[in-house]
C-alpha cells in the first residue's frame, strides 16, 4: 500500500468504527461493516424521503465505491504500482466522520426529517471540514432502532387510508348502477 492508501484506510477505520457502534446488534447476528448497514439503510430509504435530503444519491454512490475501495485494499487486490486511493477519497471520507459526529450525515438528516418533535425554526447544523475539530457524543443516533413510526411520514399513511376506501365506495356503486341495469 501506498502512503496515500494508508492515509485513507485509517480515515476509513474512524468512520467504520463509528458506523459499527451504530448497528451493534446487527454485527451480533450477521458480520458486516457498520459502514455496509449503513449503505443498505440508505438503500431502504424511501426515495420520497430521499429527495428531500441534500447530496443523498451522491453520499450513498460516494460511501459504495469507498467501501469497494477499502475492500480493494484490505484484501491487497491491487496489482498497480500506483494508489487506489486518492487524497479527496481520503478527505471526503475524513469529511463523512466529521459529519458523523455532528448528526449531519444523510441518516441522521433523515432522522430529524421524519421525527415528529423536530423544532422547525432550529437552523440546519454545518458541515465540517476535516481539519476542524473532533466533537464527542455521548450517545450516538442509531437509524435502526428509531421508532418505526419515525420511517416514513405519518401522513403517508392516511393518504393512502381515503384512497382505498374511495375505491371500494367507488366499486360497491358502480355494482348497484350494474344491478339497477339488469333489473
Amino acid at each position: 500500500m501506498t502512503p496515500t492508501d494508508n492515509e485513507f484506510y485509517e480515515a476509513y477505520k474512524k468512520s467504520a468504527s463509528f458506523c459499527d457502534d451504530l448497528y451493534p446488534k446487527e454485527r451480533e447476528k450477521n458480520y458486516k461493516s457498520g459502514i455496509k448497514y449503513y449503505i443498505e439503510d440508505m438503500e431502504h430509504t424511501p426515495f420520497s424521503v430521499a429527495r428531500m435530503i441534500p447530496n443523498w444519491n451522491s453520499d450513498l454512490k460516494k460511501l459504495k465505491y469507498l467501501l469497494y475501495l477499502r475492500n480493494q485494499l484490505s484484501h491487497d487486490i491491487n496489482t498497480s504500482p500506483g494508489s487506489l486511493a486518492t487524497s479527496d477519497d481520503t478527505l471526503w471520507i475524513q469529511s463523512f466522520y466529521q459529519r458523523l459526529l455532528n448528526q449531519s450525515d444523510p441518516l441522521a438528516l433523515k432522522h430529524q426529517l421524519l421525527s415528529p418533535n423536530r423544532n422547525t425554526n432550529t437552523p440546519a447544523k454545518s458541515v465540517s471540514t476535516p481539519n476542524q475539530s473532533m466533537q464527542h457524543r455521548t450517545m450516538p443516533y442509531n437509524p435502526l432502532y428509531a421508532n418505526e413510526a419515525d420511517r416514513e411520514p405519518q401522513n403517508m399513511h392516511f393518504h393512502w387510508t381515503w384512497i382505498v376506501i374511495g375505491i371500494v365506495i367507488a366499486f360497491i356503486v358502480l355494482f348497484f348502477i350494474y344491478l339497477g341495469a339488469i333489473i
